[in-house]
């Protein structure tokens, strides 16, 4: 076989590949939108029917059984949902939009939505920053799914003490 044949034959198995490649991205997103509605479906009945239970409820134990299993559909609804942001930003169907933002106010914010989450958890959280702006480019909707994922977590696994957000 000569070069030339070998670089055509090369050639030909590489558009074979790329073709797999986008076939498996077109089923990939198709199976993903198909589990978004079946899974988001008997999450949200569970939601609901949770928080009526909470609602309602007057013994501590149950009270507290109730609360998890919304605190636990909440975690899954934000674990389903970044899974599918994650998929639409490959199959290009969300766009990320980087714009200048200032991170000391995205910060600052979020410190003031986390304290008291954490205090119902008797746990201390500190935002420390020395700095009152700090400019980068970062598409903010996405930004903040990202930190509210770390820091749920981080509240989640922390049982006493405190949480620190550091700039």
């Amino acid at each position: 076989m000569s070069f030339e044949e070998k670089i055509n034959n090369s050639e030909a198995t590489s558009i074979d590949n790329l073709l797999i490649l986008e076939e498996a991205k077109k089923l990939k997103t198709v199976f993903l939108d198909n589990m978004s509605h079946e899974l988001r479906t008997p999450i949200t009945v569970i939601l609901g029917y949770a928080g009526i239970l909470y609602d309602e409820i007057t013994d501590p134990d149950l009270k507290e059984m109730a609360e998890i299993i919304l605190k636990s559909s909440n975690r899954l609804t934000e674990a389903l949902n970044l899974l599918l942001d994650q998929s639409d930003v490959e199959s290009e169907r969300l766009k990320v939009e980087l714009v200048e933002e200032n991170l000391a106010e995205i910060l600052k914010e979020t410190s003031h939505v986390y304290k008291p989450v954490t205090e119902d958890k008797n746990l201390e959280f500190k935002f420390i920053s020395n700095v009152t702006s700090a400019k980068c480019n970062l598409d903010k909707k996405m930004f903040n799914k990202v930190m509210s994922n770390i820091l749920n977590n981080a509240i989640k696994f922390t049982s006493k003490g405190s949480i620190s957000l550091s700039l």
